[in-house]
């Protein structure tokens, strides 16, 4: 979406006048090019009342979808203190995506940011599995060496606490 060029005759007006003549675009972009010449002396073509329009009601949805986020936030820090922070994030990103249902781009963005989030959280766990096979591999190998067990024995113990660890034993 491009932004209205900074010497825009609509974007540089007050707010009330720019939310006037957003109500009349509602109407229909003739109508509210018409009541613009008529009412306010300002003379433009439908195409940049287009623009402009468009430009309008995206700073719109962005100041209300940032409410409903806030909300959301605000409803778990009341209701769900304890809640995950990836519940939290899955939440927000529900949130983000429905208020921008129809922007592909902002949706494509966010998927983006929910693969990298993914990602993050899948590494910490590959990270947290590497240290516990580790520190069970260790301590298995010293039991081994007190115990005096062969290296094949060793092995066999190993690969099923690494089955444990992961969850098929």
């Amino acid at each position: 979406m491009k932004k209205p060029r900074s010497d825009s005759k609509l974007a540089n007006l007050p707010e009330e006048t720019q939310a006037e003549i957003a109500a009349w675009c509602k109407e229909g972009l003739e109508v509210g090019r018409d009541l613009l010449a008529s009412k306010r002396g300002i003379s433009i073509s439908v195409s940049a009342l287009s623009l402009w329009y468009a430009w309008y009601r995206r700073q719109e949805q962005l100041t209300s979808g940032n409410a409903r986020v806030l909300q959301t936030l605000e409803w778990y820090r009341k209701n769900q203190p304890d809640a995950p922070a990836s519940e939290i994030r899955n939440a927000t990103f529900l949130t983000l995506s429905l208020i921008h249902e129809g922007d592909k781009d902002f949706q494509l963005q966010l998927l983006k940011e929910q693969g990298r989030d993914l990602d993050r959280t899948l590494n910490a766990r590959k990270v947290a599995m590497q240290e516990a096979r580790t520190k069970a591999a260790s301590a298995v190998q010293e039991a081994g060496k007190r115990l005096e067990v062969t290296p094949d024995v060793l092995k066999e113990i190993l690969s099923a606490v690494d089955r444990k660890l992961m969850g098929e034993a």
